[in-house]
């Protein structure tokens, strides 16, 4: 994929670092990734970004989508950067050609996390979520998210992020009767959250429901 390294000025207050992914065989109007990276890669070093997670593979694998992965500064959580996201995807869309109503989140840890308060946030901004290692607070939001898909992942060895996060958001948007899916990885711990992007089925998974 061809990769762009940036910074994006929303406010006087805030730049993000970003990166952005094209496949080398360009078609138009694709879907879209906006992938939010774990705890250890936050700061001010975009290189940060690329050594853990989808970016493990990107030089090695052809994902048909356009991937968007911002860096989340140090001193925050994902929350704090929402409304200069929303304003980043923007101008994706107008530099390049994708269909911004067929985007997915990926969040990986942190990430994870993020990626579920942005769906519950602003549901009109994206298709579906996949968790990998993380979890959510769902039980007072969860009707603002029921036509959305979620393939939720999770290592059981992991030692970081207890594999319960996962099963109890899995289990309230079951109760609520959501389309999602639930994949425990036996003897996974949290590196999981890198070593899940050689899995073809989580792009298979995106190919349907996306």
């Amino acid at each position: 994929m061809k990769e762009t390294l940036a910074k994006f000025r929303s406010t006087q207050k805030e730049t993000l670092n970003y990166i952005v992914n094209i496949p080398n065989k360009f078609a138009p109007a694709l879907p879209v990734i906006l992938y939010l990276h774990d705890f250890g890669e936050r700061g001010s070093n975009i290189y940060d970004v690329k050594k853990s997670g989808i970016h493990s593979y990107t030089s090695i694998l052809e994902i048909p989508y356009i991937i968007i992965s911002p860096q989340c500064h140090f001193s925050y959580f994902w929350d704090y950067h929402l409304y200069s996201i929303e304003l980043l995807m923007d101008e994706i869309h107008g530099l390049y050609d994708c269909d911004m109503k067929r985007v997915c989140i990926i969040g990986c840890g942190l990430g994870a996390y993020g990626g579920w308060n942005f769906l519950m946030q602003k549901p009109e901004l994206f298709q579906g979520i996949i968790s990998i290692g993380g979890g959510a607070m769902l039980k007072n939001n969860v009707n603002s998210i029921l036509n959305k898909s979620s393939l939720i992942i999770h290592g059981e060895d992991d030692k970081t992020i207890p594999v319960s996060e996962s099963k109890e958001t899995y289990e309230c948007l079951k109760a609520a009767k959501a389309d999602t899916t639930l994949k425990l990885v036996k003897g996974a711990g949290h590196k999981l959250c890198t070593k899940i992007f050689e899995d073809k089925s989580i792009y298979d998974w995106m190919e349907i429901k996306i």
